[in-house]
């Protein structure tokens, strides 16, 4: 339907937020907080979007790393050969204590398990360190986002 591509600018008082006693709903499709008649098919009366961990962008487990050095006391590994040599040798010593962090232990296994795939892919260290960039910067851009979120939904209890 080629009609339907037509792009429209309207005004929406805003002061529906407060007056009107159905929720709003998130329209999925301009992805801006609007009335339930003025959504677009695709929407939901959840205003906050999920922050989704990357799944089937993320095959190499770049993720599983990220979880992971955050539970870690700090590294100095400098090639992923050496990773996974730290990653053995915190997991033995966290066996050998008396009450061991089993969640650790199982976090390690897997980062072993996830830099041994890196290598077996000759991932380079860059390639990485590119990918936890990129992850951290995505989480950091939805805080913010949630950050707003929060100011807005401040400001309209208060006008309430």
């Amino acid at each position: 339907s080629a009609g339907c591509e037509v792009l429209h600018n309207f005004f929406l008082d805003p002061r529906f937020l407060l007056l009107d006693p159905t929720p709003p709903h998130l329209c999925r499709t301009s992805k801006c907080i609007l009335q339930r008649n003025l959504c677009a098919a695709r929407s939901t009366d959840k205003q906050i979007q999920r922050y989704a961990d990357g799944g089937a962008e993320d095959p190499r487990g770049i993720i599983d790393l990220l979880l992971l050095f955050r539970v870690l006391p700090p590294l100095s590994s400098n090639d992923l050969r050496q990773l996974r040599t730290e990653f053995t040798s915190l997991r033995l010593r966290y066996e050998q204590e008396p009450q061991p962090p089993y969640a650790k232990i199982l976090h390690l296994k897997e980062g072993e398990r996830v830099v041994g795939d890196l290598i077996a892919q000759a991932t380079r260290p860059q390639d990485v360190i590119g990918s936890l960039l990129v992850l951290v910067s995505a989480r950091d851009h939805h805080i913010q986002y949630l950050f707003r979120m929060q100011k807005g939904m401040a400001e309209i209890q208060d006008r309430r």
